[in-house]
């Protein structure tokens, strides 16, 4: 599942494609990638092509989590409705698949049903896709290279994940189609609110928060300790520690590209990363 390509006129090689999917030999994405998985990876790119995390220049990046919630995923996601007023728009949606997005300027957010995209019952994927790592590795102060992202304990991401899913104008289902409330499911109750002020909007959302709590089901809270959880569980040790581990000191291992990776051509460029964390 990585894609090397090498551009002659500019003297630059990319790679794209999913370290997740490289670890499960390029079938699928469905299962967790935790820590052990990762060092697993970092290894194997070392080994097989002397990539080091220091060589890879990341320009994209996706990352997220699977989880499974308390209600069916189909019915979260037809009550998602925006995302720091942007809509959350239905991409695909038939028997094998079911993906929404909030486009933003430098990131969409992605929700859909994992499960389903894979046969699997019932899986929530909430994802994040920074299209511009850049204004990212800045607002966090951190460098370009995943090497610089791994020494930050990849620094952000996980408050990232939580705002989003806290962001999203979510209408808990529970909530009785008879009451008064019920307004606030409405597409076009929320369009409408956006032609006011963003105080009038605000004050909204948050009352929905407080509707949510008292009268539905806390789902999107349940969610949001979910997400917490799975990333504790994924993520039990400090990232910035896995470049000290015994298994990613691969001296002695013969690299059948050692010749091409001294030559002073091949040192030259430039390699960005534009993988996608799972």
């Amino acid at each position: 599942n990585l894609v090397f390509e090498y551009y002659p006129e500019s003297n630059r090689l990319t790679i794209k494609g999913s370290l997740h999917v490289f670890y499960n030999d390029g079938e699928h994405n469905h299962n967790d990638f935790d820590s052990n998985a990762f060092a697993d990876v970092l290894k194997q790119l070392e080994t097989i092509f002397g990539i080091l995390p220091q060589h890879l220049k990341i320009n994209c990046l996706e990352w997220g989590v699977n989880i499974k919630p308390p209600i069916e995923t189909e019915t979260i996601l037809n009550h998602c409705i925006e995302h720091k007023r942007k809509k959350i728009v239905p991409q695909i949606k038939h028997d094998t698949a079911n993906f929404c997005t909030a486009e933003h300027d430098e990131y969409v957010l992605k929700l859909y049903d994992k499960g389903l995209q894979n046969g699997i019952k019932n899986i929530l994927r909430i994802e994040h896709r920074q299209t511009d790592y850049n204004k990212y590795s800045k607002k966090h102060c951190i460098g370009r290279t995943l090497k610089d992202l791994i020494n930050s304990d990849f620094k952000g991401m996980k408050e990232t994940l939580l705002n989003d899913w806290q962001n999203v104008v979510f209408f808990d289902p529970k909530i009785d189609r008879n009451s008064k409330e019920f307004k606030y499911g409405s597409h076009l109750f929320w369009d409408n609110l956006k032609k006011r002020s963003g105080n009038t909007y605000n004050k909204h959302r948050n009352k929905l928060k407080l509707i949510n709590e008292s009268k539905g089901a806390k789902v999107q809270n349940r969610i949001t300790e979910l997400i917490k959880n799975k990333l504790n569980e994924l993520n039990p040790i400090k990232y910035s520690t896995w470049l000290r581990f015994p298994t990613l000191c691969i001296q002695g291992i013969r690299n059948p590209f050692h010749n091409l990776l001294q030559s002073s051509q091949f040192m030259k460029l430039r390699i960005l990363n534009t993988h996608y964390f799972s």
